[in-house]
């Protein structure tokens, strides 16, 4: 773990969401974030894990959900911070994301942060939800 965490680079949550908003003005996806004055200060490591799951659930959006709207929002309530991604697209097999790097990468990520991702897809579209306890230790 340690090594894994000192290789890594930092990435802000605000500059991923301006990335994210680049790419889907590339196809024409109504992409929107919401609350994102709502996040905390964050250590660099934690901050980090949760941008790059947050990269990881958009990235799979814009190639696999065929959405035309995309929607991020944070709330923190002095505990946990929630990220939630939300799109209308085609959805699919819950089952199957076990088979795939991409979620289970948010997974694995957001459990080394100490905190969990919740994935739920319909044929109506997908939720990715973070949700990380943020005490102390977590904030700069």
């Amino acid at each position: 773990m340690r090594e894994v965490v000192t290789t890594l680079r930092y990435t802000s949550i605000t500059e991923e969401m301006a990335h994210a908003k680049q790419l889907f003005a590339t196809n024409d996806t109504e992409f929107t974030v919401e609350g994102i004055e709502e996040i905390p200060s964050l250590r660099e490591v934690i901050e980090t894990m949760v941008a790059q799951s947050l990269r990881e659930a958009l990235v799979n959006a814009y190639k696999h959900s065929y959405a035309k709207r995309i929607c991020v929002s944070f709330h923190y309530d002095e505990e946990q911070l929630i990220a939630r991604v939300t799109d209308n697209g085609i959805g699919f097999e819950e089952h199957m994301t076990d088979h795939g790097n991409g979620l289970h990468s948010i997974r694995e990520r957001m459990k080394l942060a100490k905190g969990k991702a919740s994935i739920h897809s319909s044929p109506k579209g997908t939720i990715v939800m973070l949700t990380m306890f943020v005490g102390k230790e977590e904030q700069r």
